[in-house]
């Protein structure tokens, strides 16, 4: 791991650290490369069950791509497979932000790449690129307009301003609000109760809550199809015979991911 992304591995929670504070955790090249291959490296590893993504220093989360690198010439590449930011795929295990202060630009397109959003009251969240002559193209635009409703969405795409986290929250776009300093605490407690429950079962339920959601399954009969095809892989497997009989002997399991 770089200098500007730290990771810690406790019980099954890797938490990713965005360490740029003197830049508000923006990303350069460096910054985007060692967070894709660690998000890479999470999905395939059996020790990590869900991944908690935080930026160091309190002031920010991220604020997105670090301008001064695109004024001098030396904008980051974003991956062909997973773009700028590790925005452009999901993985297939939980993935927790924890937000306090701004998470503006690709660090809101971050955010909403999250499947749990927690975030401080004092927290910001702003997709400014109008502003500097862009658009959100790291997914900003694909995802905000599901996540708020359209004209809330459009105001704030439209506009570049930013949203304060306790609208964010009324409009379902943060999962938990927290007092300044203790978003990331939270989102360690939702992220140990998530990884205590048996992985196969965690990952199903969000392969098929994103199929029927984002639209890839074109309708609701389309998504119990794939419901009805990978419900069964979960229910043969050792972790839902380990679930069962630790039930039945009054112990709590010891998952495989088998």
């Amino acid at each position: 791991m770089s200098d500007v992304l730290l990771s810690t591995l406790d019980d099954g929670v890797l938490t990713l650290t965005l360490h740029r504070p003197d830049a508000m955790n923006a990303f350069d090249q460096e910054l985007n490369d060692a967070f894709i291959a660690a998000l890479v490296d999470a999905d395939a590893d059996p020790e990590v069950r869900v991944v908690v993504v935080t930026g160091a220093g309190g002031r920010a989360f991220s604020a997105g791509a670090d301008l001064k690198s695109v004024a001098a010439g030396k904008p980051t590449q974003g991956d062909p497979e997973w773009g700028s930011f590790g925005t452009r795929q999901r993985i297939a295990k939980p993935l927790i932000a924890a937000v306090d202060g701004i998470a503006f630009g690709g660090g809101f397109e971050l955010a909403l790449t999250a499947d749990i959003l927690v975030a401080s009251r004092s927290s910001r969240f702003a997709l400014p690129e109008v502003k500097v002559g862009l658009y959100p193209g790291a997914g900003g635009a694909l995802r905000l307009v599901r996540q708020l409703p359209l004209k809330l969405a459009m105001l704030y795409m439209l506009t570049g301003d930013p949203i304060d986290a306790e609208t964010a929250a009324a409009h379902g776009l943060v999962s938990r609000l927290t007092e300044p300093g203790e978003a990331l605490a939270q989102a360690q407690a939702i992220a140990k109760t998530i990884a205590a429950n048996a992985p196969l079962g965690v990952i199903g339920a969000k392969q098929v809550a994103y199929e029927l959601h984002e639209g890839r399954s074109a309708d609701e009969e389309s998504a119990w199809r794939l419901n009805d095809d990978l419900f069964p892989q979960v229910l043969a497997s050792d972790d839902a015979r380990e679930g069962a009989t630790a039930f039945a002997e009054k112990r709590a399991p010891r998952w495989t991911g088998r």
